[in-house]
């Protein structure tokens, strides 16, 4: 029932006149590259699509809190700086985890600025997700990014573009993907 209700409020929010990508020109000229990618993974639709710097599926940076808790309700945990796990989070920060969704998300205040995903059904246009290989984000957006490691995971950053991948240690493979602003301090 709740992937109708995200697909029905993706319709509205992108492809009716005035929505982001209609508004944008972008329809036409994203469903060209998807025509066209010889990738061998279904492409996702726009309720899946992880646009660095901007969005995951229906969710974009800048969204505030009420409008978040709207769409899909209370999470399934909320957690602060002082969860060991989360040490990144700064003392302003909450995270929001939504299990069902493979979603979580991060907000400071009142705003969303980080989107985090661990699930596969979300994909970014070069089918790159959860599961992908280090080698192939790395031949995908180059060599330009800050690696970050603790005892579970390596991160890699590439700030310029608004996109991190956290990769699991034991097999090199895409764990979460992060979505934020680039023009985040």
């Amino acid at each position: 029932m709740l992937y109708k209700y995200f697909c029905i409020i993706s319709i509205l929010l992108f492809l009716l006149p005035g929505g982001t990508l209609a508004a944008e020109g972008q329809a036409e000229d994203q469903l060209h590259r998807i025509m066209n990618q010889d990738d061998s993974r279904p492409v996702p639709g726009i309720a899946q699509l992880i646009t660095p710097a901007e969005r995951i599926g229906l969710f974009h940076l800048g969204m505030t809190k009420a409008d978040l808790l709207l769409i899909i309700g209370d999470p399934d945990a909320v957690y602060d700086a002082t969860h060991k796990a989360l040490s990144d989070l700064k003392t302003d920060e909450l995270y929001l985890l939504y299990k069902s969704l493979g979603l979580a998300f991060v907000l400071k205040g009142e705003t969303l600025q980080k989107i985090i995903t661990f699930s596969p059904q979300y994909r970014l246009e070069t089918g790159l997700g959860i599961g992908s290989s280090q080698e192939n984000v790395i031949k995908t957006y180059g060599t330009a990014f800050i690696l970050s490691r603790n005892e579970q995971r390596d991160i890699l950053e590439y700030k310029n573009i608004g996109i991190a991948f956290a990769f699991r240690k034991n097999d090199k493979t895409v764990w979460e993907v992060i979505v934020f602003s680039t023009s985040s301090p």
